[in-house]
């Protein structure tokens, strides 16, 4: 039980990580930001932890995506009836939600509107809830060295960025969150190492969050900028 429990915790990870980028558009993620490293020579920073986290991204190279997961007392993903995100229904599997502009063009975040829409189910109360009190941060393309040596240091950054909390920094699926708006993040060889050879998908997340206590559970409601590239990984 403990094995199964183990390899599914770390399918839903691996698939946030696609869905945020809008690189995997069908629902199957559970955000754990704890997860991520932290961040060399960078102030670290430690997202708050949630009930349901509600996410709308957006990005000058990525879709607009949304995604929500609404967890049990263990952590894991339950069903919290139909989710919708400006008025467009979320695609749902085990208990995960998620949408794409990829394959739903009606989904268009660039007004800045975010809007959210719960039915309810499994101790989670219906609700519908504006999140206009925080803006989407804003951020500069991805402009580090397109080449990762495994055996030097990597600084990985993007142009600028404004209005985040946080920023997340992930190569594959190695992450470091970091406070505030900040530019770049230094990976050691020793962190590089796990990487596979060749071609990866890589992305920096902004992150603007608010909470609020709805029906006893605490819900996060977040707006993401989001950059995703591919870059080589030698020796």
């Amino acid at each position: 039980m403990h094995i199964e429990r183990t390899v599914r915790e770390v399918g839903i990870r691996l698939c946030l990580a696609l869905i945020t980028t809008g690189l995997l558009t069908t629902a199957c993620s559970k955000e754990d930001p704890n997860d991520a490293a932290p961040a060399t020579g960078t102030p670290t920073f430690t997202p708050p932890t949630g009930d349901a986290v509600l996410t709308a991204s957006r990005g000058a190279s990525v879709a607009y995506v949304g995604s929500a997961y609404f967890k049990d007392n263990i952590g894991l993903p339950v069903n919290a009836g139909d989710v919708s995100l400006n008025t467009l229904p979320l695609d749902t599997a085990y208990g995960l939600y998620s949408i794409s502009s990829n394959n739903n063009a009606a989904l268009d975040l660039s007004s800045g509107d975010v809007a959210w829409t719960v039915s309810g189910g499994n101790g989670f109360a219906a609700f519908s809830q504006d999140v206009n009190d925080i803006d989407f941060p804003d951020a500069g393309a991805i402009n580090s060295d397109d080449t990762i040596h495994k055996s030097a240091d990597y600084v990985f950054s993007w142009a600028s960025v404004s209005g985040a909390d946080y920023v997340t920094f992930t190569l594959e699926f190695t992450s470091k969150n970091v406070q505030g708006n900040t530019t770049s993040c230094t990976f050691t060889p020793a962190e590089l190492s796990t990487l596979p050879m060749g071609t990866i998908f890589v992305s920096i997340n902004a992150c603007k969050y608010s909470q609020h206590t709805i029906g006893g559970k605490l819900c996060l409601f977040k707006k993401k900028h989001a950059e995703v590239r591919s870059l080589t990984v030698v020796n």
